[in-house]
């Protein structure tokens, strides 16, 4: 490999070239394995072969030319850009004058400019460079030239191959033309140079790309280029003359592989060589039953490695690579193994295949993508025109014309394919974002990935009038946030600061408005790898990190803090969220798993806008029996019925609060609440108000309890003596004596 550094005014659309340049495929072409920016550098690493030998290479460049015209590109070669690997051609810097759009000064070798090209870059050029170049290995001149007596001593069809190649322009012939030249007779164009790979395959062996990625995690190209006072190529074109500033050979650098080598080497040598482990097992979702309830309750909050920690660790993802290969190679009969191994993280080299797997992408993808029209113009174009320039536009493939142009024939393909059951929402754009970035050069995969995306995890995000939808989760949301942080939930409900206000773009977009995509990637490894809605449980954590400056804020200035957010610690976010969705009880979400349903059977009057301001209650969410089953040994259940009910049946275990004791907590029952995990009010007509009063008094992990079968028909019984108006299950209290 080797790095080359230059200048280039306008680098924001060579990052989209770049990417189209990286499509081209073929046996003679060097593979450009990186481009990147520092300040107004640009360094370009491509793959690195020896110099050329023999003369056996000319019918390859012939052909390599050929394929580079077709494929829009115009090669600009110099003498030193043509290497050899074990006998074939390999060419060098053979983009870099599409790469930088046409700019002349920075590619290439004045000696090997055709007369015409100076003022205009004529596609008869690189017949012209392509005679040069060969003259050039097989007799080098200095000065003047006379062709015939310079060539009198060389091969008399190889001395009229060069000499057809350097007719003035309207003799000269076409690139096709040459290959019918008597000294390429017998070379024969292959009409395949390489297979597309299916989209959710990988090769087992080790790419130029893969060692690339290895070679950037051991070694800091700055610094390399900068220990060798390298200067970008500054060059200048006058219109009859041509100075180069500088060599462009002191501008390109070899890389040396020793170092990474030297730390993969073991686990080449023997793939089964342990490598480093981080324990992040307590991610895994479980199913909610009591020894597990117990097992999170019982230890402390586990530390979330950082993703950059591991990001960095080249062991580390040299072994997470080759095992997601292995899955990858294996998809689908590897679909659950991947899942839970794509649970403890995602390797950013493979993501976004891995997405694509485990949002169940099949086939190829290419089918379903062009099945639907790109290019006509529709409705929702101007408003694509305005969306897209704002979409991540800090990132250098989005922000290039090339990316604004994949952005808009994604959305506009999603957009045809939905035509009758979703919409355009504003939004939808920085959805998108992730997948196309992810898959620049894979539109169709980029497509699919987000079609499924919205499928499973958006179900009515995207329908004409989703405020029924919305309402739905603005409801649960709140429900949670009243469960883990009961102060917080009670001072935004105090303010009249609902959900719907700041949230809802949060939860259309799964958070890709506000976060940049370096965070959206490891925000997305988990949502589709956690447990069910963990975006909800995510925007509880957010809100958690900025409590303090919410409780004492009003509701403008708490406005203006979502208007404007801090920076958020994703990574400590996810880890909270993670731990909270594991202690709540599953039927505390039950609502959202029946949204299909519930859209089915909405009515005209169930879909106007929930607000918070509509209504005093709403934030307390009730659970199941089912749940109830698996967390009662370490829950309070609380019935606030009358007494004579409560005689006819109430539930084992529960303790009956007198009505006229309900507008506070009495301290018996303060005590009682200290030494349990969760509170459940028993479902009633005062059920809510009495569960709203707890969460007031900053109670967390309220719920209430949907239960229809009392069981127990004792006689309930006093609790102690300073706690009037409470009475306990007579029953429980003789199995506690």
């Amino acid at each position: 490999m080797q790095v080359y550094t230059f200048y280039c005014k306008e680098n924001t659309p060579a990052f989209g070239r770049f990417q189209q340049l990286r499509l081209l495929h073929h046996p003679n072409l060097c593979q450009y394995l990186d481009l990147s920016r520092r300040d107004l550098k640009l360094y370009l690493v491509q793959e690195l072969y020896p110099d050329i030998t023999g003369l056996d290479w000319i019918g390859q460049l012939c052909d390599s030319v050929c394929y580079l015209l077709e494929h829009g590109v115009i090669p600009v070669l110099k003498a030193s850009d043509l290497k050899m690997s074990n006998g074939q051609l390999k060419i060098m810097n053979w983009g870099m004058y599409y790469l930088t759009r046409n700019q002349l000064h920075l590619v290439g070798d004045y000696r090997f400019y055709s007369p015409e090209l100076i003022s205009s870059a004529d596609s008869n050029y690189p017949v012209w460079m392509i005679g040069m170049l060969i003259l050039h290995h097989v007799k080098p001149w200095e000065g003047e030239l006379d062709l015939t007596s310079h060539l009198s001593d060389t091969d008399p069809d190889l001395r009229d191959f060069i000499q057809y190649c350097l007719q003035p322009l309207d003799k000269r012939p076409s690139i096709y033309q040459l290959f019918t030249h008597p000294y390429l007779k017998g070379f024969e164009r292959p009409h395949l140079y390489c297979k597309i790979p299916k989209p959710l395959k990988l090769d087992k062996t080790i790419t130029a790309d893969e060692w690339f990625y290895y070679w950037r995690l051991s070694n800091d190209l700055e610094a390399i280029v900068n220990q060798r006072h390298l200067e970008p190529i500054i060059t200048n074109i006058h219109p009859r003359s041509v100075e180069i500033l500088k060599e462009h050979n002191q501008s390109l650098i070899p890389l040396p592989m020793d170092k990474t080598l030297q730390i993969i080497e073991p686990f080449l040598q023997d793939p089964n060589a342990n490598g480093p482990i981080y324990n992040d097992q307590w991610k895994y979702v479980f199913k909610w039953t009591r020894d597990k309830l117990y097992s999170v309750w019982d230890n402390s909050k586990p530390q979330m490695t950082s993703s950059l920690t591991k990001e960095r660790d080249i062991r580390y993802q040299f072994k997470r690579i080759q095992k997601f290969k292995h899955l990858l190679f294996s998809f689908p009969h590897s679909y659950g193994q991947l899942k839970i191994e794509s649970v403890l993280d995602i390797p950013p080299f493979v993501r976004g295949q891995v997405w694509a797997c485990l949002l169940n992408v099949r086939g190829d993808p290419k089918i379903f993508y062009d099945m639907y029209d790109k290019e006509s113009p529709h409705e929702i174009d101007k408003q694509l025109e305005m969306d897209i320039p704002r979409c991540h536009q800090y990132h250098p493939l989005l922000s290039s014309d090339l990316g604004h142009q994949k952005l808009k024939r994604v959305l506009k393909a999603w957009v045809r394919a939905e035509t009758g059951k979703l919409v355009y929402w504003q939004g939808l754009d920085s959805l998108c974002a992730p997948f196309v970035s992810l898959n620049f050069n894979n539109e169709a995969l980029a497509f699919c990935s987000m079609q499924q995306f919205i499928n499973h995890f958006c179900p009515g995000f995207f329908v004409a009038d989703n405020s029924f939808v919305m309402r739905e989760y603005v409801l649960v949301f709140r429900y949670i946030l009243s469960f883990h942080d009961p102060e917080l939930a009670s001072f935004l409900y105090h303010i009249g600061l609902g959900p719907e206000l700041y949230a809802i773009s949060w939860f259309m977009t799964f958070f890709a408005h506000i976060f940049p995509l370096d965070k959206i990637y490891i925000l997305w490894d988990h949502f589709l790898t956690g447990a069910p809605y963990l975006f909800l449980y995510l925007g509880v954590a957010i809100l958690q990190q900025l409590r303090e400056q919410l409780l004492q804020s009003d509701f403008s200035t708490a406005m203006l803090v979502f208007s404007d957010l801090p920076e958020i610690h994703v990574e400590r976010a996810i880890g909270e969220c993670i731990h909270m969705a594991k202690i709540t009880p599953p039927s505390l979400l039950l609502k959202l798993n029946q949204i299909d349903q519930l859209l089915s059977n909405q009515s005209p009057e169930s879909v106007k806008r929930f607000s918070f301001l509509s209504t005093k209650t709403g934030i307390i969410g009730s659970i199941e029996m089912q749940d109830y089953e698996q967390m009662k040994d370490m829950t309070l259940v609380i019935d606030v019925r009358d007494q004579e009910t409560f005689k006819l049946g109430h539930l084992y275990g529960s303790v009956l609060l007198q009505s006229d004791k309900q507008q506070t907590i009495p301290f018996g029952l303060k005590i009682m609440l200290s030494r349990v995990r969760y509170t459940l009010v028993l479902v009633s007509e005062q059920a809510e108000k009495f569960a709203t009063v707890l969460v007031k008094e900053k109670q967390a992990y309220v719920a209430l309890l949907d239960c229809t079968e009392m069981q127990c028909t004792c006689q309930p019984v006093p609790i102690g003596v300073g706690s009037q108006g409470l009475f306990r299950c007579s029953l429980a209290e003789l199995s506690q004596q």
